[in-house]
């Protein structure tokens, strides 16, 4: 049944049909050697269309969600396991879990801190 209500709310095609354009003209408006950023954001896109699915859809959104994330995650899951070899290496291997996972969520973020801004904020040590 929700099938049916979503094919026939006009919001809603209205919504994927934006949706496809956008995606088709940040596709075109791309260098090639960017391909992967362009991926990321048509994810970016997608999820959040999808997300943005009211709850009375929800049967629907919970599967387009599942299928979304099934094949699209493999690349990202093997750059985490990438990137957990490289912290708890054999000189590292006493990392408890706590901060093992505070290592991955800094090596796999794209947090950049502002380091003359927080360096201004502290006060210098003062002399004797």
């Amino acid at each position: 049944m929700e099938i049916v209500d979503f094919q026939e709310s006009i919001v809603w095609k209205t919504k994927f049909c934006d949706m496809n354009q956008k995606l088709e003209a940040n596709e075109l408006n791309q260098p090639m050697k960017d391909t992967e950023s362009i991926e990321s954001r048509a994810e970016n896109i997608i999820l959040t269309e999808w997300n943005s699915v009211p709850k009375s859809f929800k049967t629907m959104k919970k599967l387009a969600l599942a299928l979304l994330t099934l094949f699209g995650s493999s690349y990202s899951c093997e750059a985490l396991f990438s990137h957990i070899n490289f912290i708890k290496s054999s000189t590292r291997n006493r990392l408890g879990s706590d901060m093992s996972a505070a290592c991955v969520k800094l090596k796999t973020t794209n947090y950049k801190p502002r380091i003359k801004t927080l360096a201004d904020k502290m006060q210098q040590q003062i002399s004797h």
